[in-house]
C-alpha cells in the first residue's frame, strides 16, 4: 500500500470533525471504508490478527451502506482515533515484505 495513499486517508480523517457539507461525509465514509478493508486484507496476509480485526472494525464503522447514528462528538473522536491508528501503522505495513505464496 503506498504511503501517499495512507497519508491522504489520514488527512481526510483528521479533517472529518470540521464543518463540511453532507457530501463530504459520504465520500469520507466510502474512501475510508475501502481503504481500511484493503489494509485489513494486507494485515491478514501478513498474519497481523489484531490489526486485521481493528481495520475491519473501523471499516464497519465507516461503511456507507448501514450508517451508524452517533453524536458528532463521538464521530470526531472516531475520526481522530482512526487517523492516529492509520498514521502509526502505515509505515510498518509498508516496510514489511509480502508473504510468499505457496506454489503447488
Amino acid at each position: 500500500m503506498p504511503l501517499s495513499a495512507s497519508y491522504i486517508c489520514v488527512a481526510l480523517l483528521l479533517m472529518g470533525p470540521d464543518q463540511f457539507p453532507e457530501g463530504y461525509g459520504i465520500w469520507l465514509r466510502i474512501i475510508v471504508c475501502c481503504f481500511f478493508v484493503s489494509a485489513a486484507i494486507i494485515a491478514h496476509e501478513r498474519n497481523y490478527d489484531v490489526l486485521t480485526l481493528l481495520f475491519l472494525f473501523i471499516s464497519i464503522l465507516f461503511n456507507p451502506v448501514f450508517k451508524l447514528d452517533m453524536p458528532k462528538d463521538v464521530w470526531a473522536m472516531v475520526d481522530i482515533g482512526a487517523g492516529i491508528l492509520l498514521l502509526s501503522t502505515a509505515k510498518s505495513l509498508r516496510r514489511l515484505k509480502a508473504v510468499p505464496l505457496d506454489k503447488p
